[in-house]
């Protein structure tokens, strides 16, 4: 339903702004466990699940950061959830 259009709608916005992070050539998968309130904000971003790499777990929690703000929740409540970022060089 609705949240999971919204999950759908949150994961393209948060791939627009992924970098790979400089100075690695490593590939990995982060798994980001998000929290974003009820007006769009980002009130935390966390690693759920590390890639091993030190570097890709820091460059997911800044690409969750510079995402925001985030479309508004439905329903105007706060809205939990995870996600993969996959890193390939």
């Amino acid at each position: 339903g609705d949240k999971r259009a919204y999950a759908r709608r949150v994961l393209s916005h948060i791939q627009r702004y992924k970098r790979h992070p400089g100075g690695t050539s490593a590939s990995g998968v982060v798994r980001l466990a998000v929290r974003i309130s009820g007006s769009g904000g980002l009130r935390s971003a966390r690693v759920a699940r590390s890639s091993g790499n030190s570097r890709l777990d820091r460059a997911a929690v800044a690409t969750a950061r510079r995402a925001a703000p985030y479309p508004a929740p439905p329903g105007g409540g706060s809205f939990s959830f995870t996600v993969s970022l996959r890193y390939t060089r």
